[in-house]
């Protein structure tokens, strides 16, 4: 069922159509495991795909790509391995940090954004 990931891909589960919360796949003796960060364990850990997937289908990213070798990646992504989570270094910041571009987050940025515009409308009906 795995057979289709290899050490350094980066990968993201999905369910229901919504893609999320992505990570990167490493070899931990002959285990396949993803690295990824999460709020939810305090930060950057190593977990087996299945607990990864969380009941959701895991996909091979098209949003998170890399010019690294795959094994670079993969080096990055342990290098990070007990890291705390927060906010301004989530698992989209995590992602494209090992994949070896500037830090970034997407979807914060999206947030961001719509909080700002929020608070204009809200400036200019006052």
């Amino acid at each position: 069922m795995w057979s289709r990931f290899y050490e350094g891909a980066i990968v993201e589960r999905k369910k229901a159509g919504v893609i999320t919360h992505p990570g990167i796949v490493v070899m931990h003796g002959h285990q396949l495991m993803v690295i990824h960060n999460t709020p939810f364990s305090g930060g950057v850990v190593m977990s087996l795909v299945e607990e990864y997937a969380n009941g959701c289908d895991v996909i091979i990213s098209k949003k998170y790509t890399s010019t690294l070798p795959s094994s670079q990646v993969a080096r990055n992504a342990r290098s990070a391995l007990g890291q705390k989570w927060f906010l301004l270094f989530n698992c989209q910041h995590f992602v494209t940090w090992a994949a070896g571009h500037e830090p970034n987050s997407p979807d914060l940025n999206m947030a961001c954004f719509l909080s700002v515009g929020a608070l204009c409308l809200l400036a200019l009906k006052r």
